[in-house]
């Protein structure tokens, strides 16, 4: 079966995953390096080209890709025509096979507007113009349907991306794992990054338990008042207020599958804030904290941010998949709705 993962963040937070696996089982590996500081009309960035430059080489010595099959765009070669021709070659059944694997990583500018009343984010090539977004970007739309054309086994997309001009001195975060050989790639694994959506798998966590132990049950039904609403991704959102009913369970997978912010407060609010911080830790995990709801501009500025590591983020994923997050049948459940 084909599987694929696309992992976008559009600002610059932790990145986790176990799908870069070792050599073995795959027929060639691929990659798409692009790093751009020195933009055309967008203000100058500070280590995108040495964060890409940087995973290039950990690819090649690290992770036996060959040097011939990695595509490199930095600054003035990453316009917005290289880099959809390298997009192109990826998507070459000619040259790429159903065995093999592919690592796109990209460092630099991006940008999110209002498309149809819903949020949809672009990546900027060196030659991208925000205000001729839809014409000199690439949006996340496009990236999607290449992911979908590309004939490899596995995809994995790395965007280290940020809205204002310089990203983060700290960079990236990377911790990964080959849960078949043991084998892990590392960068910056034990820095504290905020969390984006990623800390809604812990409140997941924190449902399925909650349900398990009889507090409520996952059919039980809330009603989808205003009051819930916020903004971002998601659908619950467009609903009117008070005419509608999910059960828990539903909330749960709207929360994951497409990242809905009003679930996830819903969710925050029925199981507790400090109850998913408790089982966090409980789990060894002392450095992903839940802090915040989404969507609340006032307690980022007061420095209320959802945490983790890429190791303990790592660590959750691993626990997951070893049966050990609290018991096997809650990891399996979790596990359920995560696919």
């Amino acid at each position: 079966m084909k599987l694929k993962n696309l992992i976008l963040g559009f600002v610059v937070l932790m990145l986790f995953v176990s799908l870069v696996y070792s050599q073995e089982g795959y027929r060639k590996s691929w990659a798409l390096i692009i790093g751009i500081n020195e933009y055309q009309s967008l203000p100058r960035l500070n280590g995108a080209v040495r964060s890409a430059k940087m995973i290039r080489e950990k690819l090649v010595r690290e992770f036996g890709f060959d040097p011939e099959n990695v595509i490199e765009l930095y600054d003035d070669q990453a316009t917005r025509e290289n880099i959809l021709k390298a997009f192109d070659r990826l998507m070459d059944p000619r040259r790429v096979s159903k065995e093999d694997r592919i690592f796109i990583y990209f460092a630099g500018h991006g940008v999110t507007r209002q498309v149809g009343g819903k949020d949809k984010g672009y990546i900027m090539p060196v030659d991208g113009v925000m205000e001729k977004y839809a014409s000199t970007a690439i949006s996340t739309d496009q990236l999607h349907e290449f992911q979908e054309a590309i004939p490899a086994k596995h995809v994995f997309f790395a965007m280290d991306a940020c809205y204002s001009g310089t990203i983060f001195t700290r960079g990236i975060g990377l911790a990964v794992k080959n849960l078949e050989t043991g084998e892990t790639f590392f960068i910056n694994e034990n820095l504290i990054f905020p969390q984006g959506s990623a800390i809604k798998i812990p409140i997941l966590i924190e449902v399925i338990k909650q349900a398990s132990e009889g507090k409520f049950k996952l059919t039980d039904k809330i009603k989808i008042e205003k009051k819930h609403q916020v903004g971002g991704s998601g659908v619950l959102k467009e609903f009117g207020d008070g005419t509608s009913e999910l059960s828990i369970y539903d909330l749960a997978v709207l929360m994951i599958t497409v990242s809905d912010n009003t679930a996830t407060n819903i969710l925050i609010d029925l199981v507790g804030m400090e109850n998913v911080n408790k089982t966090l830790e409980k789990l060894g995990l002392k450095n992903t904290k839940l802090q915040r709801k989404m969507i609340r501009p006032d307690a980022s500025a007061r420095g209320e941010e959802n945490l983790s590591t890429p190791l303990e983020a790592m660590k959750l994923m691993e626990m997951l998949y070893k049966g050990e997050v609290i018991s096997k049948e809650i990891s399996n459940q979790v596990i359920d709705i995560l696919k």
